[in-house]
């Protein structure tokens, strides 16, 4: 039933990422943690010094001809003049007044906006209007930065998953030596992440996950993920160079890798939802989101991939390279 399973994984992450866009949450910069002693100290400051109880947003501005030429101080005075009427900002600190942090040479400065709320409760409009604003700076010839809690934008994987990507491919085809072979794993490490952190996003409408970890757990499943599927292609291979038949060979590499990856992969499940023990909400999240994409990534080696297998038969070692 090989193209039966592969036809069903296919569905399952389409269904999955169409759910993930229709009724999926947003993932939150919720660091706070109850009954610390930080948080404890971050409400103290909300109730005495509501106007520095806020994240700050620093926007570095960087220019050859100088924080104090004439041109740019007005274009500076005017955007945090503008930067000061803008809703939620407390506080703005002024390359030009007491306290101010400017390099020795007078090229770079750093403006601090202090918020009157902090990072995840920020509303995103008001932190566009502090960087619409500060985009006049740049106008005038400077450089404009921005960084610093308030300016943290980041939603979910960025991207940077895809060097592992890379890094793994390369390391399956000098272990294998065959294209065929290191394609089987990463197509079922991809079906595997797609579904998995598609549930992650679903789930994050009824429950606060950090941002931090779809991030965590598309490292976490795309390592695990190659890893197990690598023990049952191996076992696979060796059955074929043994002189069976791949209708012969992947029954037998499921019942025994097979097993050991259900062993392996529920052993880790365990432990990453062994986090919630831990009592902290963000932490907790960081184990969910992860152990949601383990289990993906184990339920797609023992049933996507010996479809996989099927599909390439005994041309699983086609197009070798020679080593």
């Amino acid at each position: 039933h090989r193209w039966l399973v592969i036809i069903g994984w296919l569905l399952l992450v389409a269904l999955a990422v169409a759910g993930r866009s229709m009724a999926g949450g947003s993932f939150t910069n919720d660091l706070s943690v109850s009954d610390s002693d930080s948080q404890a100290a971050y409400e103290t400051m909300q109730q005495r010094f509501p106007n520095q109880s806020g994240d700050p947003m620093q926007i570095v501005i960087r220019t050859d001809d100088g924080i104090n030429d004439s041109q740019m101080r007005g274009a500076v005075e005017s955007a945090l003049a503008e930067i000061r009427s803008s809703p939620n900002v407390s506080v703005v600190q002024s390359p030009y007044g007491p306290g101010a942090t400017v390099s020795a040479d007078g090229t770079t400065a750093i403006v601090t906006v202090v918020f009157d709320q902090s990072a995840k409760d920020i509303p995103v409009t008001s932190v566009e209007t502090v960087q619409s604003a500060a985009a006049g700076i740049g106008e005038a010839g400077a450089q404009v930065e921005f960084g610093g809690p308030a300016a943290q934008a980041e939603s979910g994987p960025s991207g940077s998953e895809i060097v592992g990507l890379v890094a793994a491919i390369i390391v399956l085809l000098l272990a294998f030596g065959s294209f065929y072979a290191m394609v089987v794993p990463i197509l079922t490490a991809i079906f595997a992440l797609a579904f998995g952190l598609s549930v992650v996003g679903l789930m994050s409408a009824w429950i606060p996950i950090g941002t931090a970890a779809p991030v965590v757990a598309a490292m976490i499943g795309l390592g695990v993920g190659i890893d197990y599927a690598l023990l049952i292609v191996t076992r696979h291979r060796e059955g074929m160079f043994a002189g069976r038949g791949a209708a012969e060979s992947i029954p037998i590499a499921v019942a025994t890798a097979g097993r050991s990856v259900v062993v392996a992969g529920s052993t880790v499940i365990v432990a990453l939802l062994s986090l919630f023990l831990i009592g902290i909400p963000f932490v907790s999240a960081l184990g969910l989101a992860s152990a949601v994409t383990v289990a993906a990534t184990m339920l797609a080696a023992i049933t996507l991939l010996p479809a996989l297998l099927a599909v390439f038969g005994g041309k699983l070692d086609r197009f070798r390279i020679r080593r």
